[in-house]
């Protein structure tokens, strides 16, 4: 609470869509603050002006408060960020690493996907007090830091990681091997990030562009279905999301509807976040191969709600 006054004290707003965001700016430049705990990461404009914001951050907090510059400052929570040239790339290799040698994967076999097939389903959970099963406090202490990998860096795992998640009060053995699969398949894909800033492809290309699906009662035990997004920013993910619905839809329309509904969230949360970082038109830039009429068709007027703005 003290950083918070201090920070608000020398000149910066708090994000409306995340409180953990700090931003400041000085005419067309821009320092932007994320608090996490005690961690600080810090992002200026590559500008003389952004540069200087910065420096006269830095020595604001020498002013006032005992702190540490690591040593590797492109690792954040495990993710490390390069630039390479135009590229910013965001991976998490060295964390995967030390999971794999804690819960003894590092030599695994390889694998190419992340499920090995079939549905997971609680009627292979074994038949005993959730309690007293050998199998699950291992289970979920993996599932935890899975989650942690797949939320960063792994959209790719999303899905089966959710499914995997359901039965972790009382995983049984055909549980605890699709687990195993999961991380032999981290550990062979270690080395994947996501890459920013990379060639425009045949999709639609902007600062935000979002895709949401779904499935019709894919759960064999409750006959709920499963939903799912990912949001992009200039052909990479920044938000990603497999869900297992709270209810039954009685179509393949409603699970889609359902869908969209988690999806629109999201979406108005982005509009907020990026109103925070000074971005307006959130429209797509390119449009690929889809037709760009359609683009037009959904476009509103500029005098309606920003929050009902197409993107």
């Amino acid at each position: 609470e003290k950083f918070r006054k201090d920070l608000l004290d020398w000149g910066f707003k708090v994000g409306e869509a995340d409180p953990c965001l700090y931003v400041k700016s000085s005419g067309q430049d821009q320092i932007r603050v994320l608090v996490f705990v005690d961690d600080l990461a810090i992002f200026s404009d590559n500008t003389p002006g952004g540069k200087k914001l910065k420096e006269d951050f830095k020595e604001k907090i020498k002013s006032k408060y005992e702190y540490s510059w690591r040593p590797d400052d492109h690792v954040y929570l495990g993710m490390a960020i390069k630039r390479i040239g135009n590229k910013i790339i965001l991976s998490q290799e060295t964390y995967i690493e030390d999971v794999m040698i804690k819960f003894g994967f590092a030599e695994s076999g390889k694998v190419e996907t992340p499920s090995p097939g079939g549905k997971v389903t609680k009627l292979d959970c074994p038949d005993e007090d959730p309690a007293s099963n050998p199998r699950a406090k291992r289970y979920r202490e993996m599932c935890g830091v899975l989650r942690w990998i797949e939320q960063c860096t792994r959209p790719d795992i999303s899905t089966t990681l959710s499914e995997l998640c359901k039965v972790q009060i009382n995983p049984g053995d055909a549980h605890v091997k699709a687990l195993h699969h999961l991380m032999r398949y981290i550990n062979s894909t270690k080395g994947r990030c996501i890459v920013y800033g990379g060639e425009e492809t045949r999709h639609a290309d902007g600062k935000i562009v979002g895709y949401v699906d779904s499935d019709w009662a894919g759960d064999p035990d409750s006959q709920y279905s499963r939903g799912g997004f990912v949001f992009m920013s200039h052909q990479s993910p920044v938000s990603w999301s497999s869900f297992k619905m709270k209810a039954v839809a009685a179509s393949s329309a409603e699970a889609e509807y359902m869908a969209m509904s988690m999806a629109t969230r999201e979406a108005v949360w982005f509009r907020a976040l990026y109103s925070d970082l000074g971005y307006g038109d959130l429209s797509a830039d390119t449009y690929g191969d889809l037709c760009d009429v359609d683009y037009r068709k959904v476009r509103l007027s500029d005098k309606v709600d920003p929050y009902e703005q197409a993107m």
